[in-house]
């Protein structure tokens, strides 16, 4: 074997590293990682260690963004070892088989046809009956998976994996039951497959069809999970939060905070911090769907409605991932211009080039990318620290401002502002990316496994919404110390907060600062648009394109509009699409709200996870309290108070 596959030396079984040759043989093409690891019963960490030593041997190649295929080397390498099985057992090996090593492509005339094996053909009559039960003339079976049946004997060099069947996705007849194997029960891989039931835990019985591909098949489970004390397991887990984090203080929460510190003071701080409350609630829930079901809410949502449904779903939900995505666009080229003088317009069109960055990062992996994001956190947090030290807020003030008081329900206007604060702090898109990224973790996939990476994706999301939490507070003080107290109470736009910090505060750096936090925040959440635009694409309609054609598309649906209005209208444009934006956002969330409860709460779909009574009762409560406030806020808006 090792003559076979050459150097370096293997650290692993003989059967691990045939089983994967096997799998790229049948596949004839590039084949996920995560594929592999499903279909062959093996950890993913396990299976990128394998793929990278046969990658060294220079067996199979490895291309970002489609996989692993075998090499003319490792392809000949499969041909000897189909070939060796056949001396040593008496049998025929597959001609199929052997085409497909010799050939990579010659599964694609099948595959384009369907799910049926490349290495299958129609059977007349009886004999399709009889291929179809796994019969064949003079009792040969399967010996060798993905080939012709040799003797049902066995040996002591028998080194062939056993078949790995498709798990059974609930279709009676169609194109498998009419179609056999050439000789036998062929290698049938499935594309993730279901989830299968541990202890009762999970089922699939509570979803209209089963799961055909995992979330992010690039990166998930390819972080594995420390063993031992509970903070290794903690630090494992910590990072998914901080993505989602992100989307609590984008440039849109900042012109809501603006206003309210502006006009009311620290009166709002308790609108903030009821905020916050409701998004730990639904992000935990979020990523509990998430390592429960192995689905992402937008596979979720496609699992469970009805075709028309789920596009609906989709068009509200790309709409909002572009309202997002636009005010993105505009508060980074709000934070290039105030920091570097650069016009608006092409500020807007210089946003495009993060593409780069995001694959940049994509390609050496994803703890890359939670770091960079959690670096610009703390650049943000840093900024605002800064600017609170030198505003000198009253801190009783602040801790009045933290406890709710029922004339926020009396005043108009103060109720308007704190709406929008809700609005612009709960994202829809938020939910669709916690429960697609909880995923990139590899934890056990038992009853218990999973209960601990519950435990711990919600103690890390926690965390981070309270950084959030504080960020958005900060900023709220900041307008409320710097310039409600000197009377400047109708400050609602971010440029004009950058031109009066330094004025009122008397201290130079205070307004770069403030434009520093503001282009990272706008950057920060570019990072994360990226993912979240992918996850709602391939979870919605199971269509997978390339990142960074993903990412062109939706910020060209950003830039153009952002760019118009720049042009012909200029910063009181920008202002108002901004807030636009915002509207958007809140219109959508409750499409995303609503299903995320509903799955949550249903015992066919969770197992002993689903929802208990008190919580299922208070997320009803805070997604009705949700819908109901941002229909009032958009009503509002179009009444012509957004102004």
């Amino acid at each position: 074997m090792n003559a076979l596959l050459h150097e370096p030396p293997l650290t692993r079984s003989v059967e691990d590293y045939l089983k994967v040759i096997y799998h790229l043989s049948s596949q004839g093409g590039f084949a996920a990682t995560s594929d592999i690891a499903a279909s062959l019963d093996v950890s993913p960490p396990s299976v990128s260690g394998m793929v990278k030593r046969l990658s060294e041997a220079g067996l199979i190649e490895h291309v970002p963004y489609r996989g692993v295929q075998l090499t003319h080397q490792g392809r000949r390498a499969a041909l000897k070892m189909i070939r060796r099985h056949r001396r040593a057992h008496g049998g025929r090996a597959g001609r199929s088989t052997l085409r497909s090593a010799r050939r990579p492509d010659s599964h694609r005339r099948g595959r384009d046809r369907g799910d049926r094996p490349h290495f299958t053909r129609r059977r007349p009559g009886r004999r399709r009956a009889r291929a179809a039960s796994g019969g064949h003339r003079g009792s040969r079976a399967a010996a060798l998976p993905g080939g012709a049946g040799a003797r049902s004997r066995s040996g002591p060099d028998d080194h062939r994996p056993p078949a790995v069947q498709r798990p059974d996705d609930g279709r009676v007849g169609g194109r498998h039951a009419r179609r056999g194997t050439r000789a036998g029960a062929a290698l049938v891989v499935p594309r993730g497959g279901p989830v299968s039931a541990v202890n009762g835990a999970v089922t699939e019985q509570g979803w209209r069809q089963p799961r055909v591909a995992p979330s992010l098949v690039e990166v998930y489970r390819t972080i594995p999970v420390a063993q031992g004390a509970w903070w290794r397991k903690a630090l494992a887990f910590s990072g998914p939060g901080y993505l989602v984090a992100v989307g609590y203080m984008d440039p849109g929460n900042w012109a809501t905070d603006l206003a309210g510190g502006s006009r009311f003071g620290y009166a709002l701080l308790s609108v903030v911090l009821v905020s916050n409350l409701m998004a730990i609630l639904l992000q935990g829930l979020a990523a509990k769907l998430g390592i429960v079901t192995g689905r992402d809410l937008a596979q979720a949502c496609r699992d469970h409605y009805s075709r028309p449904v789920n596009l609906a779903l989709w068009i509200v939900c790309e709409l909002a991932i572009a309202a997002c995505d636009l005010a993105e666009v505009i508060g980074s080229a709000i934070g290039l211009n105030l920091l570097f003088g650069i016009p608006l317009p092409w500020g807007i069109v210089i946003t495009a080039l993060d593409v780069l960055i995001v694959l940049y990062l994509q390609n050496k992996g994803f703890r890359l990318l939670e770091a960079l994001v959690l670096a610009l956190i703390t650049t943000i947090a840093g900024c605002f620290l800064f600017e609170i030290l030198i505003s000198g807020p009253s801190w009783p003030g602040i801790a009045a401002g933290f406890v709710p008081h029922a004339s926020l329900l009396g005043d108009r206007d103060q109720l308007y502002i704190a709406m929008g604060i809700l609005g612009a702090t709960v994202m829809p898109h938020n939910l669709y990316l916690h429960s697609s990224i909880v995923q990139t973790r590899a934890y056990d996939e038992t009853a218990a496994g999973r209960r601990t990476a519950v435990r711990f994706a919600f103690l890390d999301s926690t965390i981070a919404l309270t950084i959030a939490l504080g960020i958005n507070a900060a900023i709220l003080i900041v307008a409320a110390a710097t310039f409600h107290v000197s009377g400047h109470t109708e400050v609602a736009e971010i440029q004009e907060a950058y031109r009066l910090l330094t004025p009122l505060l008397g201290v130079g750096g205070a307004s770069m600062v403030f434009a520093l936090a503001l282009l990272a925040s706008g950057q920060n959440s570019t990072l994360t648009g990226t993912l979240a635009g992918q996850i709602v694409m391939e979870g919605f309609l199971n269509i997978r394109i390339r990142p960074w054609l993903r990412r062109l598309i939706t910020r060209a649906i950003a830039i153009v509009p952002a760019a118009l209005t720049a042009i012909f209208f200029g910063e009181s444009g920008t202002a108002k699409l901004l807030i636009l934006s915002q509207v958007i956002l809140s219109v959508q969330l409750s499409f995303a709200v609503f299903p995320l409860v509903r799955f949550t709460s249903e015992r066919a779909k969770m197992g002993e996870f689903v929802n208990p009574a008190w919580l299922k009762a208070l997320a009803y409560a805070v997604a009705v309290a949700i819908a109901v406030l941002n229909s009032w806020l958009l009503v509002q808006v179009v009444r012509g108070r957004a102004g």
